[in-house]
């Protein structure tokens, strides 16, 4: 027999939370064919078949993607009177110490990630170097697209990852998605399901994204204001984003030797990386009937 899931509690929700009236089934009806229609785009713009090819059918099909995020967004406060429109619902600009606090977190989470990436690829080239060489041609196929991108795909790609994606997931996982759990199952279950699922809709980059998922909602609930994370998710993704688009120099072929080889340094960074962003994690966790902050960021009350 299945046991239903709790209705929203929209009465010990906060007062007129809009979040909460957001319709995530219809958003399907706005990504697939937008998400299509990038990725058309992109391939009709050149007739080429080499890596700036390659670059801008993978930008144009974000673009388009985080695009009908975004519309979805705007249609739904419209059509379905959610209130204020989207992009005053992401709250007043933050305290200076709020956003340092942020940004300083969210330069630690980086390194964690990356000493965390390193570190599960070397148990995975001890175990089955078959399988490490496979990711590694495959990074390297990523990184020559990257570098070949041209001025458009590069500002495209700025524009995606930079300023659209943080904003439009900041909107959905940490506004709605959260907002709708937090209501329906409790703040403590509200705020790891949603980080999980972002996590999970991350692909290979699963256990760091749903840390980084997590960190995301504590400076939420710790600033009041969904522009601490969204900024925060800008400063994390514009690094990758000048890695890959604006080194010119010739990409390194890894192979499972060299990494095997250069990996000792990188367990005590992950060490103390994980024991720091697991600290902060504890010291800001809210308690189980805090509410998500929508008074907060409506202007109604201090963060």
């Amino acid at each position: 027999m299945t046991i239903p899931a709790p209705p929203l509690d929209t009465e010990s929700a906060p007062a007129g939370d809009p979040f909460l009236r957001y319709r995530l089934t219809s958003l399907p009806l706005f990504v697939v064919p937008m998400t299509a229609a990038g990725a058309l785009i992109a391939t009709l713009a050149t007739r080429s078949h080499d890596a700036a090819r390659s670059g801008l059918l993978m930008q144009g099909t974000l673009f388009g993607f985080y695009a009908a995020v975004a519309l979805w967004a705007y249609v739904e406060s419209s059509l379905a009177e959610t209130g204020p429109a989207p992009h005053r619902m992401f709250g007043p600009l933050p305290r200076g110490a709020h956003a340092l606090e942020g940004l300083g977190v969210t330069v630690l989470h980086l390194v964690f990630e990356l000493a965390l990436a390193v570190t599960l690829l070397v148990l995975v080239a001890t175990r089955w170097p078959e399988v490490a060489q496979k990711i590694f041609d495959r990074l390297a196929v990523v990184d020559v697209v990257g570098r070949g991108l041209g001025p458009i795909a590069r500002a495209i790609a700025f524009t995606t990852l930079v300023l659209l994606g943080p904003a439009t997931e900041e909107f959905v996982f940490r506004g709605v998605i959260f907002h709708r759990m937090a209501a329906r199952w409790g703040m403590w279950r509200g705020l790891l399901f949603s980080s999980l699922i972002f996590g999970m809709l991350h692909g290979e980059r699963a256990l760091g994204a749903t840390s980084f998922g997590v960190l995301m909602a504590l400076l939420y609930l710790r600033s009041g204001s969904l522009v601490v994370p969204t900024l925060c998710h800008a400063v994390n993704n514009f690094v990758p984003w000048v890695v890959e688009t604006m080194d010119r120099a010739s990409p390194k072929q890894i192979d499972v030797s060299d990494l095997i080889a250069h990996s000792q340094g990188w367990l005590p960074i992950l060490g103390v990386t994980a024991a720091c962003v697991l600290l902060y994690d504890v010291r800001r966790w809210p308690a189980r009937d805090t509410r998500p902050p929508w008074p907060a960021a409506a202007g109604g009350a201090e963060p």
